[in-house]
C-alpha cells in the first residue's frame, strides 16, 4: 500500500512539473488566439500562370478577398526606401543585375515582377491597400550585418500605429526584428517607441 501511494505522489509530482513547464507556453498561446486557424498567403496569394507574380499588389489584393493572412518580405534599397521583396538580387524574378541594396529605387520602379507589368511595391503601398483588413506576418531581409533596415521599419511603423492609423494586432509579428525589438539583441531596438507599442499588445 505505501508503495502504490509513492508512485501516485511520483505520478502527481510530474503532471505539477509538466504544467508549469507548459504554463508559458499556454499563455503565449492566448496572446494571438485570434489569428488561430488563418490560412496564410506566402508572399501573398501569387499565381503566375494568372499574371500575378509573388509579393506583388494583384498578389495581395486576391490574398485581402480570400481573407488569407499575408505573409511578405521586406528589404532596404540603396536610397533608403523599404520594397517588398524576397530574394537579394533581381534575377530570378525580374530578370535584372544587381542586389537590392545596392540598387535606388527610381531604377528599380522600372523592373517588372516574372515578366508581367508588375512593379516591386512600397511597404506604405502594401500597408495602405491592406489597412488592417487582414493579419500580416512581415519577414525583415538581413543580407548583411547593417540591421538600418529595422530602424526604419521601426519609423515607418510608428506612423501608422501611433496616430491610430491602423490595428496593433493586425501585425502578429516581424521576423528578425521584432525580436530584436523586444530586446533579445539590440539595445536601440529595445528602447525604441515601436518596440513598447508591441510590448504593450502581447
Amino acid at each position: 500500500m505505501k508503495g502504490i501511494l509513492i508512485v501516485l505522489l511520483v505520478l502527481l509530482l510530474g503532471n505539477v512539473i509538466l504544467l508549469y513547464l507548459l504554463a508559458p507556453r499556454l499563455s503565449g498561446r492566448r496572446r494571438v488566439h485570434p489569428f488561430f486557424g488563418v490560412k496564410w498567403a506566402h508572399r501573398g496569394l501569387h499565381d503566375i500562370k494568372k499574371g500575378i507574380p509573388e509579393n506583388s499588389i494583384p498578389a495581395f489584393q486576391a490574398a485581402i478577398e480570400a481573407g488569407y493572412g499575408i505573409e511578405l518580405d521586406v528589404h532596404l534599397t540603396k536610397d533608403g526606401k523599404l520594397v517588398v521583396f524576397h530574394d537579394d538580387d533581381f534575377r530570378r524574378i525580374c530578370g535584372e543585375k544587381g542586389k537590392v541594396e545596392e540598387t535606388d529605387y527610381a531604377r528599380m520602379r522600372t523592373y517588372r515582377l516574372s515578366r508581367t507589368g508588375e512593379k516591386i511595391p512600397l511597404l506604405s503601398e502594401v500597408l495602405r491597400l491592406v489597412d488592417g483588413k487582414v493579419p500580416l506576418l512581415i519577414e525583415v531581409k538581413l543580407p548583411s550585418a547593417d540591421t538600418e533596415v529595422c530602424r526604419r521599419l521601426d519609423e515607418e511603423l510608428q506612423g501608422i500605429l501611433r496616430i491610430g492609423e491602423y490595428p496593433i494586432p493586425s501585425i502578429i509579428d516581424i521576423v528578425n526584428c521584432i525580436r530584436l525589438a523586444k530586446g533579445n539583441v539590440f539595445a536601440e531596438w529595445k528602447n525604441s517607441d515601436t518596440a513598447k507599442l508591441f510590448e504593450d499588445h502581447g
